[in-house]
């Protein structure tokens, strides 16, 4: 059973918790926006490039224009994450009592929901530029820049809902350790998402991801079976 729990991803966070400790949140934050600058886009700009017709120059420059536009959004959440959860980062660097409890439960378990909102939010007004300027390049229509920024739009609510999850996980040990400080009287003022919601709005991000790499395999696959005849 321990060595089962040391491979289980509560074990992994608790093992993460373990080593940075006053600074685990800015390590969260790190790793969440560095998988997106890293995977996440380069991952759905190659997806695209069939559609584009891109060459290799034209790809790199396309992830270089949203890891730019990404990199401030990323920058800008940092700074708007720790002004968010100012209570727990003071939890984390020792400012432990029953008198700060509270605050800190309010800030690692009831504000996720509301910073994966106004990160969803950046990240989309973060992520127009870019896309203005890959279809400019492209040679995109309106009616196609109106449906590659829904398709953005789609993948960035799926890349939100996984955050969520990732954040409301890696900070069990954390709300583990404030739960017992809290008073016996302690009610949350604030709500978590629900498991309808979270599917709600994470499934038709997953269709709309999911078609657009059938789609875009399909095109590629007809593009080679044209080239070679």
């Amino acid at each position: 059973m321990a060595a089962a729990r040391d491979l289980s991803i509560d074990g992994a966070m608790e093992r993460l918790y373990a080593k940075t400790g006053a600074r685990y949140i800015e390590t969260l934050t790190a790793l969440m926006v560095g998988a997106t600058l890293l995977f996440v886009v380069p991952g759905f700009t190659a997806l695209l490039v069939p559609y584009f017709q891109a060459s290799g120059a034209e790809y790199v420059r396309f992830v270089g224009a949203f890891e730019i536009g990404l990199a401030v959004a990323g920058a800008a959440m940092f700074v708007i994450a720790m002004k968010r959860h100012a209570a727990l980062v003071s939890w984390l660097r020792g400012e432990r009592s029953p008198e700060t409890a509270p605050a800190a439960w309010e800030s690692a378990v009831a504000a996720v929901h509301g910073t994966t909102f106004i990160a969803l939010a950046l990240y989309m007004l973060c992520s127009v530029p870019p896309a203005w300027y890959v279809s400019s390049e492209a040679g995109l229509s309106g009616l196609g820049l109106l449906l590659y920024i829904v398709f953005l739009g789609c993948l960035n609510i799926g890349v939100a809902v996984f955050a969520y999850l990732f954040f409301e996980r890696a900070l069990r040990p954390v709300a583990h350790e404030i739960a017992v400080q809290l008073p016996p009287n302690f009610r949350s003022r604030g709500r978590t998402l629900s498991l309808g919601t979270k599917l709600l709005l994470l499934l038709p991000a997953i269709n709309v991801f999911t078609g657009s790499v059938v789609a875009a395999v399909s095109r590629t696959r007809w593009a080679w079976k044209a080239g070679s005849r």
